[in-house]
């Protein structure tokens, strides 16, 4: 039963272990039904391995197509983490910076610079990322 605030993703499982399983799922632009797909550089289709905590007392086996399920809140917050936040943090930056010194050319390298430290400090809360962007499984049948 698909829930309003909740993003599915159909996958297929590719791996288990003890603690983990990992499903591919194909991740594909909006457009991607559009008939004009095969000239437009905006198609885009990509596959990704998710890492799921086995948490299924082994309901499920290599194969099984299975539905991810994301709550939407938490598919907001990644967004705000990996797009939103780093151009605030660019765009803030490169006003401060610009207001400081005249150089145009060391105002944006500080302002790109400026995102080292930052994904610096998300590689360094990985865990607890991992722990609050959980995903669950459903069989697709």
């Amino acid at each position: 039963m698909i829930k309003k605030n909740e993003i599915y993703h159909e996958g297929i499982i590719n791996n288990i272990s003890k603690d983990t399983i990992n499903v591919n799922i194909i991740s594909k632009a909006s457009c991607i039904s559009c008939q004009l797909k095969s000239v437009c550089s905006a198609s885009d289709i990509e596959e990704k391995t998710i890492e799921i905590p086995n948490i299924y007392n082994n309901n499920y086996s290599i194969g099984d197509k299975v539905n991810i399920i994301l709550k939407e809140s938490l598919g907001l917050k990644a967004l705000f983490l990996g797009y939103l936040l780093p151009f605030i943090i660019v765009f803030t930056t490169l006003l401060i910076a610009s207001a400081l010194t005249k150089n145009e050319l060391k105002t944006g390298l500080v302002s790109i610079l400026i995102l080292i430290p930052y994904y610096i400090i998300l590689y360094l809360i990985k865990p607890y990322l991992k722990k609050t962007f959980t995903y669950k499984l459903e069989n697709n049948y």
